[in-house]
């Protein structure tokens, strides 16, 4: 019969059951913390638009917390040329609405009043 990694390793260093059982213990609460600081590391990361995150807590914990905290803001080119193409756009739709609007006024079909309240709403 095939024993188990942690009974061969009792074998091995005569390890008794007690002893066993607080390194699995001991074991699995180091790898608790190191996801905790993981996981954390990570949201904070990516609050920043940063990647890896994860990997500074998970080995590090406290100092890969700092690090993590100390990292500057990463602005993504990709949204900054959105916002900048939206932003060309709505003043695109703004003038031609102006435009529109003159035309209508000059051709009569509303009077100069109505033009004005519908330049304030623009």
């Amino acid at each position: 019969m095939k024993k188990g990694i942690i009974e061969s390793f009792v074998d091995k260093y005569s390890i008794t059951n007690i002893e066993t059982n607080e390194f699995v213990f001991q074991l699995f609460v180091s790898v608790m913390i190191c996801l905790l600081f993981g996981f954390l590391c990570s949201s904070i990361a990516k609050a920043k638009n940063r990647s890896g995150g994860f990997w500074w807590g998970f080995f590090l914990n406290f100092i890969g917390l700092i690090i993590v905290i100390c990292m500057k803001e990463r602005y993504d080119l990709y949204n900054k040329a959105t916002v900048q193409t939206r932003e060309v756009k709505y003043k695109q739709e703004q003038n031609e609405k102006l435009e529109r609007l003159t035309r209508m006024r000059d051709s009569g079909a509303i009077t100069n009043e109505q033009f004005e309240e519908l330049m304030r709403k623009l």
